[in-house]
């Protein structure tokens, strides 16, 4: 059984000026979710597609304990700037 294709969220400042989703991570510090988990591998084989470089800021292993330290929860996002929604075509 397939996994289920879901889009991709790319989270950015809620001044960010740019409007394509591949350009946020080249402009703001990249924070990427334990690079051995499927969907990070997925999300790295996106970013090599489109050529985007990435400046690493820090690695996350869940985002359950880390959401608490001022990342924002996915729930209470709504749709502004501040989310930017894409699903990677490989």
């Amino acid at each position: 059984m397939a996994a289920a294709e879901e889009p991709l969220i790319v989270l950015a400042p809620p001044d960010a000026a740019e409007e394509e989703p591949k350009a946020l991570p080249e402009s703001y510090p990249f924070i990427r979710f334990n690079r051995r988990a499927w969907v990070s591998r997925r999300i790295d084989e996106w970013l090599r597609a489109q050529n985007v470089q990435v400046s690493e800021a820090m690695e996350l292993d869940t985002l359950r304990d880390d959401l608490d330290h001022g990342i924002p929860r996915p729930r209470r996002f709504r749709r502004s700037q501040a989310v930017r929604t894409f699903a990677p075509s490989l």
